[in-house]
């Protein structure tokens, strides 16, 4: 034990070090403070049990002294000295938490009396946290026992027969009968953005916390991953297993924005634990998300899964570049379609397949590259999540109808262009830069932009240079080598000759010239 004594009397200290026989409480060392500066700093430094502190003491007293103590959470009891009588400072005190309340002059045998019970106090703490630290472990302990041995039974491991597997569990001291029947259920996370989700912490804890208020027998196992989990319940009535999963996935959607899939299977016995187990990784692996679906494999293996495809209407629209128009029709498709019936991941794997088909049709047609699309991060992130679910085959579309450009009017290259190259001007700029920003051929590119201007990209760039630098020529101060730069000329000679070829003078004979223009 560590016994800190604050007091700004150093008269008082000394009363307290030499009359308390401390060795026979059990203390073995004792720190002295004379004010609480000092005493923070023991405190930050040692590990001290009990802290004896006046209340009464220049700039900071005992209970601002107690106030740090509890906001900084050390784990130490304190007793407070004062010479006032008046009951409102015990109140204080012992509302901040103090153990007790002694009044000055000190009386040796009434505060000896006061600090071993506070030291009495302080081991029986001890003792009830050692306790339930033991027990924590204990508990911990047994949840690996029971986790390892559930999933290599899971696995296999644990024998085929079920007279091997009892044999295992009762080895593991885990209680397991001929005649108990199991509900499972595997959940899956997909850590996809659907709404600013992120990899969530602890789920394992939470969802251990979960299924415990109902049954503190509940086995968790988790895969290498850790983005699936099973839940093991021992002899529960099917259908609260089914409500239980289906209230834990709403839990973990509205209070961890943790989007979940499930499947199970209830009244297994012993022998049927591993292919069950099986089936339910094999059931997973097909289904795909649909608000919080809980999937019964039984209901799975005995309904027909969605077959999805483009029609007609819908590959005219891809084709004719229509985007917007294609989204609403294959959301509304597609929802129509999972309304009774899940849609498998294949499904999606295969209508991605087809989209992306047409739209290759379409760009090849239109000149615009695709691979260039590529290079969209935020396309290129929809499309791998496109066949997690319906929602984000959709989100993948609709992206995409923002990224393609130009689905009708030509112009609209040619615009895009002017526009890039306003936004650029004092820039190096080349037609390789342009037709990466617009996702398109650039031979297609310079082909529509002459035919709408009569130019080609790099001549009508040297007319918006050349234009650009004549305004800052007139209307400032810029020197005309500064002026060259600026609109992305760092030759000066050769800004002089294409300006020249523009204005038949050359740019310091135009600035002379705006200044006579000006004096008249």
């Amino acid at each position: 034990m560590e016994i800190l004594l604050v007091d700004d009397e150093v008269y008082t200290i000394r009363i307290l070090q030499t009359a308390i026989d401390w060795e026979s409480h059990g203390v073995g060392q004792v720190w002295s403070a004379l004010g609480v500066a000092r005493a923070k700093e023991i405190v930050k430094e040692h590990p001290v049990d009990l802290i004896i502190c006046d209340i009464e003491m220049p700039k900071e007293t005992g209970l601002d002294f107690l106030t740090w103590i509890r906001e900084n959470r050390y784990d130490t009891e304190m007793i407070l000295l004062t010479c006032h009588t008046d009951f409102s400072y015990a109140k204080q005190a012992l509302g901040l938490g103090a153990y007790d309340y002694c009044v000055k002059p000190i009386i040796v045998e009434d505060i000896e009396r006061v600090i071993a019970e506070a030291l009495a106090h302080i081991q029986e703490k001890r003792k009830m946290r050692q306790a339930w630290e033991e027990k924590d472990y204990l508990e911990r302990r047994r949840r690996i026992v029971d986790r390892n041995f559930w999933r290599n039974t899971l696995e296999g491991r644990n024998g085929d027969s079920p007279g091997e597997l009892l044999t295992q569990a009762k080895e593991n001291n885990i209680r397991l009968e001929l005649d108990d029947t199991f509900c499972m259920a595997l959940f899956s996370a997909k850590f996809v953005d659907l709404a600013g989700e992120t990899e969530p912490t602890d789920y394992l804890k939470i969802t251990q916390e979960y299924f415990d208020r109902i049954d503190p027998e509940t086995v968790l196992v988790e895969n290498a991953n850790r983005d699936k989990w099973t839940v093991l319940m021992k002899n529960r009535d099917p259908f609260e297993f089914r409500k239980l999963c289906m209230d834990y996935l709403v839990m973990q959607r509205e209070k961890r924005e943790l989007r979940l899939i499930g499947c199970y299977q209830t009244g297994l016995y012993c022998e049927e634990l591993v292919p069950a187990y099986k089936k339910l990784h094999e059931t997973e692996m097909m289904m795909t998300f649909y608000q919080e679906n809980l999937w019964d494999v039984c209901r799975v293996e005995q309904e027909k899964l969605v077959d999805v495809e483009l029609t007609a209407d819908m590959e005219q629209l891809l084709y004719s570049g229509r985007f917007a128009e294609f989204a609403d029709h294959l959301d509304n498709y597609l929802q129509k379609k999972q309304w009774k019936h899940p849609v498998s991941v294949a499904a999606l794997y295969t209508l991605r397949a087809d989209i992306c088909q047409s739209l290759d049709v379409y760009l090849k047609g239109r000149g615009i590259s695709a691979h260039s699309l590529l290079l969209d991060e935020e396309l290129c992130r929809r499309m791998n999540e496109s066949t997690v679910s319906v929602e984000h085959m959709m989100r993948f579309v609709r992206c995409l109808a923002q990224v393609v450009p130009y689905e009708n009017d030509v112009t609209d290259i040619t615009n895009a262009v002017k526009k890039y190259i306003f936004q650029h001007l004092s820039e190096d700029i080349v037609r390789d830069s342009i037709a990466e920003a617009l996702y398109m051929n650039v031979d297609y590119i310079a082909r529509v932009f002459k035919r709408d201007t009569g130019m080609s990209i790099s001549q009508y760039i040297n007319r918006e240079r050349i234009n650009q630098a004549k305004l800052l020529i007139a209307t400032s101060d810029m020197p005309v080598g500064d002026v060259a730069e600026s609109v992305g000329y760092t030759n000066f000679s050769y800004f002089s000759k294409i300006f020249k070829q523009f204005e038949n003078c050359t740019p310091r004979e135009y600035k002379l010239r705006m200044k006579g223009t000006a004096m008249k």
